[in-house]
């Protein structure tokens, strides 16, 4: 499920900036397909050529944040940069909202870097400052971010109590694509207990929603994750209706991060339909498309998935070498899901060898991890709002 996600030394000089900004244009960075990206450096560029005092200009620090956020999964170093660069001149400048939207961007960065508690603790900072009230919904956006740094953790107890607490602040701004987003991924949490049922009923909430926003990549993301259920329910017909139509969505607007999510998908369907062969078609399709991103948390799946498909086809080989690879870019990002997932493919592919020490080492390993995730307190979380919502009028 996707939940609604350079080595500079931390000073550099605003000439340094202006330079790498320079370089960024001569190089584009992929951002032909990116007229978002464009437009951004564009502006930028208007901003150095009127020859401003950068150092004071609110303007030119949002734009950094927005440009750096931009190039979260095409090039994350620049995220790196530019969010540090910003965080210095807001600070500077006693930019308050510069800074929480950099500490926001940089607590992205270390998230997709596995390093859960740097990214936690920027998201924290960014949400105490005292004049945080004054941007209600950069609140929002900053704290989905926080809550979902939990479930990556495992933490989904802490995760759920914050997601719906930020409900009650997106209705009372009526932010409703805030609301679609938090009803999401609290869909998505329980999509990962394997309570399809009550993700489905979140789900046709957050369906509801989104017709009033009616903005397509946004109902397109929700048609992705809806159809990885309804794969999981074996109700096949309906995720591949709900994944074409996203695909040509993101297709049109060019959303690669998503749309390398939906083939993937795709091939889910027709792994669990065993039909293999079609499988792999998917899955390469969102392998090509991962080669011009950096995004180790969504190629997780894909990995897997490519090793269960060739596992099935008796291509062992292949199959171990896929699951290896996720299981070790699960290890390096510290995916707890991940590492659940692979762990048992690669018990199974063990035990098929007849490598019965291998075979019990990566069992244990999903055993531990299994536990872990199904703790008590994970538990009652998600119960309990089972319940409050079974007595609701």
């Amino acid at each position: 499920m996707f939940f609604k996600r350079l080595k500079f030394t931390t000073r550099k000089t605003l000439n340094q900036l202006a330079w790498l900004i320079g370089f960024l244009f001569i190089c584009g960075f992929n951002w032909a397909q990116e007229p978002t990206t464009t437009k951004l450096r564009n502006k930028i560029a208007v901003l150095k050529n009127k020859k401003k005092d950068l150092h004071k200009d609110t303007t030119y620090i949002g734009l950094l944040n927005e440009l750096g956020i931009k190039l979260r999964f095409t090039n994350p170093d620049s995220l790196l940069f530019l969010a540090t660069e910003a965080h210095n001149l807001s600070k500077r400048l006693g930019y308050i909202k510069g800074e929480m939207e950099a500490l926001q961007n940089l607590g992205c960065y270390y998230s997709d870097i596995g390093q859960h508690k740097t990214a936690i603790e920027n998201f924290e900072k960014a949400l105490n400052f005292p004049q945080k009230d004054n941007y209600p919904n950069l609140v929002l956006w900053i704290a989905n971010d926080l809550y979902s740094e939990h479930v990556y953790i495992g933490d989904y107890s802490t995760a759920l109590m914050g997601y719906l607490e930020n409900i009650k602040l997106a209705q009372t701004l009526n932010n409703k694509k805030m609301e679609s987003i938090l009803y999401e991924n609290i869909a998505n949490l329980y999509a990962t207990q394997k309570d399809y049922e009550q993700a489905l009923y979140f789900y046709s909430k957050v369906e509801k929603i989104n017709a009033h926003i009616a903005d397509d990549v946004n109902s397109a993301e929700t048609m992705s994750n809806v159809a990885s259920i309804h794969a999981e329910t074996g109700d096949f017909q309906n995720a591949l209706f709900k994944l074409n139509r996203s695909i040509k969505i993101f297709e049109q607007n060019k959303v690669l991060d998503w749309l390398a999510f939906a083939y993937e998908v795709k091939g889910k369907v027709y792994l669990l339909q065993e039909q293999y062969t079609r499988a792999l078609y998917w899955y390469k399709k969102s392998n090509s498309l991962h080669e011009n991103l950096q995004d180790d948390r969504g190629i997780i799946d894909l990995y897997n998935g490519m090793a269960e498909a060739n596992f099935a086809l008796k291509k062992d080989s292949l199959a171990h070498d896929f699951a290896l690879m996720a299981f070790e870019i699960s290890t390096s990002i510290q995916s707890m899901e991940g590492l659940k997932k692979c762990s048992n493919t690669l018990y199974k592919i063990y035990k098929n060898k007849e490598n019965y020490a291998d075979a019990l080492k990566y069992h244990e390993i999903y055993q531990k991890i299994s536990d872990t995730l199904s703790r008590d307190g994970n538990k009652m979380s998600l119960t309990m709002l089972k319940t409050e919502i079974s007595t609701m009028p």
